[in-house]
């Protein structure tokens, strides 16, 4: 009975290891595989709608996002999305923001109001990055920069390289000549129908630039590696169910061998009891 037992026991041990292995796996794919979008980091108050309901549901970090989803922050909330192949595409949603998710390839966001921080360091082919809001539309194929709108006035200052930006109709048709914001200037459209006039980016809005940007630096390198950490785990874990195999294996070999001496000695006996005593 006990050598039973162990059994049962390792071959529970083999169907927990088999679920921690594919947890694991789990855990890794979502970290390395390329999701179109996904809520990175998130703080307070963030709701997201999906593009077929009709209520806002609680944001949680990992959450997948899709063409046609809103998402919202309240009062001192933020969140960070990433998009694109390894989510190396950042946008950091401040607080009191709406956000809608218009296309993911290439990447349209449509900022209702609110503020958005972008980082775009890796596009396919000739695509861009783009933020419509209600009066003007502002993108870029590679660079750092905030859209900040509130649904009227809209205001984008350029961190790196520069960002296109022009003011669009009621219906969305460019109505005047895009300027390029380049880094280091902000471009201010005031009204609609109005002209972008060019300004210096304030020195606190650099600082805090970069500080995010390296503040996002170090979430990645932390990421690396516990996405590291998680394939070694995994490796450890597969290691040990082998031995573990082995190990059930051998002892299911012995019971085997046990049993079947215990059945020839029965047969024997038997044997032996049906004979004839007085031949």
């Amino acid at each position: 009975m006990k050598k039973i037992a162990g059994i049962v026991i390792i071959t529970a041990m083999i169907a927990t290891i088999s679920f921690l292995t594919k947890g694991f796996a789990e855990e890794e794919q979502l970290a390395i595989s390329a999701q179109e979008a996904s809520i990175l980091f998130m703080e307070g108050e963030v709701k997201v709608k999906r593009q077929s309901a009709a209520g806002w549901i609680d944001a949680e970090v990992d959450m997948i996002l899709s063409k046609g989803d809103n998402l919202k922050t309240g009062p001192e909330s933020w969140a960070e999305i990433g998009f694109g192949k390894g989510l190396v595409n950042v946008v950091r949603v401040r607080e009191n923001t709406l956000l809608e998710l218009i296309d993911l390839g290439p990447v349209r966001l449509g900022l209702l109001k609110g503020e958005l921080r972008s980082l775009v360091e890796s596009l396919s082919g000739d695509t861009t990055f783009e933020i419509k809001t209600p009066t003007a539309v502002c993108g870029a194929r590679g660079t750092g920069w905030d859209t900040n709108t509130d649904g009227k006035q809209v205001i984008v200052d350029a961190y790196e390289d520069e960002v296109y930006f022009y003011a669009v109709d009621k219906d969305g048709n460019p109505v005047m000549e895009d300027p390029i914001i380049k880094a280091g200037k902000r471009g201010i459209l005031a009204a609609p129908m109005r002209p972008i006039t060019i300004k210096n980016i304030p020195i606190n809005k650099i600082k805090s630039w970069n500080g995010w940007k390296r503040d996002i630096g170090q979430k990645r390198a932390l990421g690396k590696r516990v996405s590291t950490t998680i394939k070694q785990k995994i490796v450890n874990i597969q290691k040990t169910q082998k031995s573990v195999e082995s190990l059930t294996k051998g002892k299911l070999s012995v019971l085997e061998k046990k049993q079947k001496d215990k059945i020839e000695q029965r047969v024997d006996e038997e044997k032996k009891s049906t004979e004839d005593p007085y031949p």
